[in-house]
């Protein structure tokens, strides 16, 4: 068990996107009170935990609330929450994308609960799970939404159904068409772009899990990896380095 040394808590506090604090023991969704069941994840930008109310359970995400050595960051949470609660709604009725629910907390993001687990690399499938998966991407893209979170099959979850469902749109793109410069080239270019990553990923998990799945059109998307896919990948590799050295680090220096 890790111990912290004294001031260590500070610190460790300042990538928490509650600080110190813990998640609210009960929260209203949808004008019910649900009451706190546990945490999912407590990152830098976002805790995410299950509620329940009456054998109802929905998930409650709330995004950066504290300041960051002392920068503050809950107009920041804020405006995430306002977005990413926009893309789940423009999202509504597409299969494989819980609904989104209503909740006051300005910071907060609720949604249906999907029992399940995030898909494992090479974890086995059945032929329907990909073909679902290629379905919900599509509708999502007809909205004129990109994922852009599907590098690592821990971002798909795959619910105890057997299907994958898409649950975290923090990071999607989608550019309303009333909020200037509006539905312009430029806004559909990026957002071709960035679906074409989400459909070059897609294939990638295909070709590990179900090679024999692939068609076509899937196995030429695979070969030809997007430009913006190896930018990514330029630019994320030496953040991705330092950041695993530095936790490292802090790991050992707690330990001592």
């Amino acid at each position: 068990m890790l111990k912290m040394r004294p001031g260590s808590k500070y610190l460790h506090a300042q990538f928490k996107a509650l600080g110190c604090d813990t998640l609210p023991s009960t929260v209203t969704v949808e004008d019910r009170p649900f009451r706190f069941v546990k945490t999912f994840k407590h990152s830098f930008a976002v805790a995410v935990a299950l509620y329940e109310a009456n054998g109802e359970k929905v998930v409650v995400k709330l995004h950066r609330q504290k300041p960051f050595f002392g920068i503050p960051l809950k107009w920041a949470g804020e405006l995430m929450a306002s977005y990413e609660n926009a893309v789940l709604k423009k999202c509504h009725g597409v299969d494989g994308v819980p609904d989104q629910l209503n909740t006051f907390l300005k910071t907060a993001v609720a949604h249906d609960y999907i029992p399940g687990h995030s898909l494992r690399a090479f974890e086995p499938v059945e032929d329907v799970f990909f073909e679902r998966l290629f379905n919900t991407l599509n509708q999502i893209h007809k909205r004129g939404i990109a994922y852009v979170d599907l590098e690592k099959p821990e971002n798909i979850l795959k619910g105890d159904d057997g299907y994958p469902y898409f649950i975290d749109f923090q990071v999607a793109f989608y550019w309303p068409s009333n909020l200037p410069p509006g539905n312009c080239s430029l806004i559909r270019a990026a957002r071709k772009w960035l679906q074409r990553c989400d459909y070059y990923h897609a294939c990638k998990h295909l070709r590990r899990m179900r090679p024999g799945l692939l068609n076509e059109r899937q196995r030429s998307c695979y070969i030809r990896k997007p430009w913006p896919v190896k930018l990514a990948n330029a630019i994320l590799k030496p953040w991705q380095i330092l950041r695993k050295l530095t936790m490292d680090k802090r790991r050992k220096r707690e330990q001592a």
